[in-house]
């Protein structure tokens, strides 16, 4: 880009309301907020606004402060996505410790790290509903869960008040590479990025409690997007 020009991410709605990312150079004032970390990635935001983000390379969990760039906690492995629930709880997906963790005043515990005696892959990224439920990616380090090894999978864990009832599938080892995730704004659909194989598939709740998925769009050309978000 030319001098006052930045790339950046701009949300373009692919027939309803998945957003896929695509890049074009626009001219703005950008203002450096924080500085530091390695690896930077998974911005999100707790009840109160605050915005928080992992470290992968370090895994450090930081919040950004009017002073920069504030150490709230440290996975001890390797975070690849965070997101809080309605209480302030931070949940944290651990590709390293091939689990879900969580975190309160700093600590770091782990929350769920198999299914049905056998362990995750590695969790990749993770979205959390308005009741607490939690639906995450499992796919492993980039490479495990491929086109010739389509063994990823999808998870939720539903919740009743504070308590944790039942770890499911909605996919079970049969995805390339399903990395970013988000809810749609009605919480009853959940969008996935199956890297890849290049598309984005949907899931669709109905009745309640019961998930049915198809491929909601697909790209050409060889990998497909890893992060995405669904507009209001």
């Amino acid at each position: 880009p030319s001098p006052g020009c930045v790339c950046v991410c701009v949300c373009v709605c692919v027939c309803v309301c998945v957003c896929v990312c695509v890049c074009v150079c626009v001219v703005l004032s950008v203002e450096k907020r924080a500085e530091g970390g390695h690896h930077i990635a998974s911005p999100s935001f707790d009840p109160d606004g605050n915005l928080y983000v992992v470290s992968q390379q370090s895994g450090d969990v930081h919040k950004l402060t009017e002073e920069g760039l504030e150490v709230v906690a440290n996975s001890g492995g390797v975070p690849t996505s965070i997101a809080f629930n309605s209480a302030g709880l931070l949940h944290i997906a651990d590709v390293s410790h091939q689990a879900i963790l969580t975190s309160g005043d700093g600590e770091v515990l782990k929350f769920v790290q198999e299914y049905e005696s056998k362990s995750f892959k590695g969790p990749n990224s993770l979205a959390i509903d308005s009741e607490g439920n939690i639906f995450f990616t499992d796919a492993g380090p980039f490479g495990e869960t491929n086109i010739a090894s389509p063994k990823g999978s999808v998870f939720t864990i539903t919740f009743e008040g504070n308590q944790a009832q039942l770890l499911q599938p909605l996919a079970l080892e049969c995805l390339a590479y399903p990395s970013g995730i988000a809810l749609n704004p009605q919480e009853n659909m959940i969008y996935v990025a199956e890297t890849n194989m290049n598309r984005i598939l949907r899931f669709v709740q109905k009745p309640v409690g019961v998930y049915h998925f198809s491929v909601f769009y697909q790209f050409s050309g060889g990998f497909g997007p890893r992060y995405i978000a669904c507009a209001a």
